[in-house]
């Protein structure tokens, strides 16, 4: 990322809610705390913030972006590719299994997808799109 992006989640800006396996993805990458203040708080983080907190990377100032995405590229591609290819599917089957709620934890599963359609059938769902629309803070009131 630049260092001066904007990364965050709005989800409780707008009224609505990641649903778990999305959750534990960042919970994986970033850690609780942090995951607690980009969805509770709706943290926005630039860049720099976002490469310290594990949501990215790397940072890099915006005219050293297309160098510092090349260098990455050029690092991997060097590289043996069968160990590459290999190393790119053990960590996918890692995430996939991270995030294999519906087998895992079926009772919780529910419960959180029960949360996720209460958010998206809210009338702060409305709010929330209608104050973003607005360029205006939202008014929830938690229906």
């Amino acid at each position: 990322a630049t260092a001066d992006a904007t990364i965050g989640i709005p989800s409780s800006t707008l009224g609505i809610l990641v649903n778990l396996e999305n959750v534990q993805r960042l919970v994986g990458l970033c850690g609780a705390a942090t995951a607690k203040e980009v969805l509770m708080a709706a943290r926005r983080f630039t860049g720099a913030e976002a490469a310290a907190a594990k949501l990215v990377t790397e940072s890099a100032a915006p005219e050293e972006l297309d160098a510092a995405v090349d260098r990455l590229a050029h690092s991997i591609g060097v590289l043996a590719p069968l160990s590459v290819q290999g190393s790119k599917r053990a960590i996918q089957v890692v995430v996939d299994h991270m995030t294999n709620t519906r087998t895992s934890y079926p009772d919780e599963s529910a419960a959180v997808d029960g949360l996720v359609m209460d958010a998206y059938r809210s009338a702060d769902l409305v709010e929330g799109i209608s104050a973003a629309s607005e360029k205006r803070p939202p008014r929830f009131s938690g229906a």
